[in-house]
């Protein structure tokens, strides 16, 4: 059962009665247009979708194609379009002047969850629990860049300008991203123990290995190849307090798995990377 509730003059009064059957998630999205309203409540269940305009007038009620698995997520951009991400990694999209009509945008491997859109309408961001985060650019039609983060993501915030991005994790970190790719990270603050992050990962020639010191520490960066033996030594020497940046050169070396072992006094971490053509 779901009731919708506006508020006015700092009081909730009910709107109006959804449903009398359970709704295993519900999304409520507001369209950027300053003349009209949309709600949008879908079931990830059973894959049921409707969608109001003004709150209280229905306009659409369906079900999505079962061949595309359940919906993780729908929301509206703008007041002509309608986004919808399938579990099975399908992006459709409705347009409000024809609801009835499915395209559909992207067929891929990624879970379309946890979505933010950018305020220019042309990048989603989706974060995912294998603490992965992807952009996906809805001019191109496909996965732009993507990162993996050292620890599980739990939110994600766009800027009102589109140029900056943020991911809150599990482990206290902040992560704010410059530019609409994800090679250029502008501020990290976390705590010790928080594992490198590399980026770009999977690359091609270079790539950089970022980390954080809590105090002086004698640091050794080493690159193994997937048989275990040593393919460079980038860090041996004494580090100051803070963030350090060290570049991995992999033009000389063939592509495949690599692995990083990064020792900073009694702390060890160790990551995979992947060296493409």
């Amino acid at each position: 059962m779901i009731y919708i509730y506006y508020g006015n003059n700092k009081k909730l009064d009910k709107l109006f009665y959804v449903a009398n059957r359970p709704y295993y998630h519900e999304e409520y999205m507001i369209s950027n247009s300053k003349n009209s309203k949309y709600l949008v409540i879908y079931d990830n269940w059973y894959s049921y979708l409707n969608i109001y305009k003004n709150y209280n007038e229905l306009i659409y009620k369906g079900n999505i194609d079962s061949n595309a698995k359940t919906i993780s997520s729908a929301f509206i951009p703008t007041s002509t379009d309608i986004y919808i991400g399938m579990s099975n990694g399908m992006l459709l999209r409705k347009k409000m002047e024809d609801l009835n009509k499915t395209d559909t945008i992207f067929t891929g491997k990624i879970n379309f969850e946890n979505i933010v859109f950018s305020p220019n309408g042309r990048q989603i961001f989706t974060y995912h629990s294998d603490r992965t985060i992807d952009i996906f650019d809805l001019e191109q039609r496909k996965f732009v860049d993507h990162a993996k983060l050292p620890s599980a993501i739990t939110a994600l915030a766009v800027s009102p300008d589109g140029i900056h991005f943020a991911t809150g994790c599990a482990d206290g970190s902040v992560w704010v991203w410059k530019s609409d790719y994800l090679t250029d990270v502008d501020y990290i603050p976390k705590p010790d123990n928080t594992e490198p992050l590399v980026y770009p990962n999977p690359f091609s020639g270079t790539t950089n290995i970022r980390y954080f010191l809590s105090k002086s520490a004698l640091v050794k960066l080493t690159i193994y190849d997937a048989l275990g033996n040593e393919a460079a030594a980038i860090v041996n020497s004494v580090q100051e307090t803070g963030e350090h940046i060290a570049e991995f050169d992999a033009a000389g070396l063939a592509p495949g798995f690599y692995f990083y072992k990064l020792q900073a006094g009694e702390r060890v971490h160790t990551g995979k990377l992947i060296s493409v053509k």
